[in-house]
């Protein structure tokens, strides 16, 4: 994680996190080891942080453990450069699970317009099986609609993902963030809507 990433980073200028043992990344911020920086992972790994998730792209992958992201925050910010106000947001990405732990986690999402005051979006949260299964990774599409959020013209946008325990024992699953997509739902999707 740094302003201007190299290769197989992603950037603070986007994304700032918090609720890692290694300390929370506010925007802009570095870190490029420990919690920030575990690499590529098929799934399946079980020190907490951040990882690269290779699902014939690369997914934001995390292992929540008891001092990392338990609570935490992934935090993605947006600029509406269309040229006009979005009165109504389209929304859609895919969530990624990996059900291989004994205890149930929290994936929720909520947006703001200040980073301060978040709305949450009770249709997009989701909470992980309590029982192990061996089923593998798990993709699940969400979609909302945001309306009334009347995003100005040059004005920001904050998405938020929230995760913390809600039942069981023992070690957490993983999850992935994937294919996020944005735009106005009054008008076809921009070239640049996709956030890989």
């Amino acid at each position: 994680m740094q302003p201007v990433p190299a290769a197989g980073q992603l950037s603070s200028n986007n994304w700032a996190f918090t609720g890692f043992s290694d300390g929370n990344l506010p925007f802009g911020g570095t870190n490029t080891s420990g919690d920030y920086a575990r690499g590529a992972t098929n799934g399946g790994v079980t020190t907490g942080g951040l990882y690269g998730y290779n699902s014939g792209g690369q997914a934001l992958w995390v292992q929540p453990a008891g001092s990392d992201f338990n609570p935490g925050t992934a935090t993605l910010r947006a600029v509406d450069n269309t040229g006009a106000a979005i009165q109504d947001l389209a929304l859609s990405y895919d969530l990624l699970y990996l059900n291989d732990q004994g205890r149930s986690s929290s994936f929720n999402f909520a947006y703001s317009l200040d980073n301060v005051t978040y709305t949450a979006v009770p249709s997009l949260d989701f909470t992980s099986p309590e029982a192990a299964d061996a089923l593998g990774t798990q993709v699940v599409p969400k979609i909302a609609m945001l309306s009334g959020v009347n995003l100005a013209n040059g004005a920001t946008i904050y998405f938020r993902w929230n995760s913390q325990d809600v039942g069981g024992t023992g070690s957490r699953d993983e999850f992935g963030i994937d294919n996020i997509t944005f735009c106005d739902a009054a008008a076809p999707p921009p070239p640049m809507a996709a956030v890989p």
